[in-house]
């Protein structure tokens, strides 16, 4: 595809997905401050980013 960057994101709140992504190689980019509203609570989002040359790094054979 040619990607140079991948961007996922998951709320502060759901810890597993933020472990999976730190697991995976992924580096936190920045935060969206209450950037959802569930149940009259303020959630922060996280994003994160790897760049290609994190991905060929990580995952050479």
């Amino acid at each position: 595809m040619g990607l140079n960057r991948v961007f996922a994101t998951a709320t502060q709140q759901n810890e597993r997905s933020v472990r999976v992504f730190e697991r995976t190689g992924f580096r936190r980019a920045g935060v969206m401050r209450e950037y959802h509203f569930l149940n009259e609570e303020k959630l922060d989002e996280i994003l994160f980013e790897m760049i290609r040359e994190d991905y060929l790094n990580n995952y050479k054979n």
